[in-house]
């Protein structure tokens, strides 16, 4: 592994990329940050810092911690939903419904490929799928 690779990946988790492909949803791209990027980290610090470390693993809690750092930290925008476009109102409802949860499951899953993979690579096959 080269320097500018490292530099590459940190590159990709800070401004996110485009990922297709998503399990159940075909036909639907997204725009996501890494998980654990910078602003990830400093609000997953805030909200924790408000709450007893006993009551972390609380299922509930847990849970509103989660669609608050998909909604502020790591989903960007989508492609591919046609009969909505992306605004941070829908983005927030959509990871927030029950009924929606292959969605939210599907922006978390993207956030760990845009983590673990190049933005580059990952803009390339977005464009080819």
């Amino acid at each position: 592994m080269k320097l500018s690779d490292i530099r590459d990946v940190t590159n990709k988790i800070e401004s996110g990329g485009w990922v297709g492909e998503l399990p159940n949803l075909p036909g639907v791209k997204v725009k996501v940050r890494g998980i654990f990027n910078s602003d990830y980290r400093r609000l997953l610090a805030k909200l924790r810092a408000d709450i007893p470390p006993e009551k972390w693993d609380d299922p509930e809690i847990a849970e509103t911690i989660d669609t608050q750092l998909l909604h502020e930290t790591i989903l960007v925008d989508w492609h591919g939903i046609e009969d909505a476009e992306y605004t941070p109102e829908l983005a927030k409802q959509l990871l927030s419904d029950p009924e929606f949860a292959v969605f939210r499951r599907a922006v978390h899953y993207a956030g760990n490929i845009v983590a673990a993979q190049g933005k580059q690579s990952l803009e390339a096959d977005a464009k080819n799928s």
